[in-house]
């Protein structure tokens, strides 16, 4: 009987640490393409998907391993070299649509976005990172990148994570 109690107990405690190790691997903050087909991105902005029915790739484009510092106030992310140059390689297909992208933050799922054409004279009503990222040389800052356009209550969904990760730029 003790054996049996303790082999339970024993299961239910390894059950519980890998758990907690799993959701330790998920990356606190993150920007993941999606595998959306082309029509669906060619209607993205008529026949918006929700949110939790979007497939992301299966490694992130941006993680917090790419991200030094995230300028709140005017929504800048200052990247590592080779997280910039993952950015740099997105090009939007068309000046019509985008590359959606979807933020992680805290490990959820927390907004839709679009890699946007600067060259675009159509406005987009998501969130946006325009692309080539290069067109706007250091006007950022070294390695830098924007997100165009964040709601408050966008905002809001990502400053807690962005804070337990210490990468929130210091006000001066």
């Amino acid at each position: 009987m003790k054996t049996r109690m303790l082999a339970v107990l024993i299961a239910v405690v390894t059950t519980i640490a890998s758990a907690d190790q799993s959701e330790t691997n998920r990356p606190s903050f993150a920007i993941y393409l999606t595998k959306l087909s082309t029509n669906q991105i060619q209607n993205l902005e008529r026949n918006p998907i929700p949110l939790a029915s979007i497939p992301l790739e299966n490694e992130p484009l941006i993680s917090e391993r790419d991200l030094i510092e995230y300028d709140f106030s005017k929504h800048i992310m200052k990247l590592t070299l080779e997280g910039f140059q993952k950015v740099e390689k997105i090009k939007a297909p068309s000046v019509s649509h985008g590359v959606p992208f979807v933020v992680v933050a805290g490990g959820v799922r927390r907004y839709t976005g679009v890699f946007w054409s600067v060259l675009s004279s159509a406005v987009t009503s998501f969130p946006n990172i325009p692309v080539p990222v290069t067109v706007y040389g250091n006007t950022y800052g070294t390695n830098c990148v924007p997100i165009l356009a964040p709601s408050r209550d966008v905002r809001a969904t990502i400053y807690m994570p962005l804070h337990k990760l210490g990468v929130l730029k210091k006000e001066h």
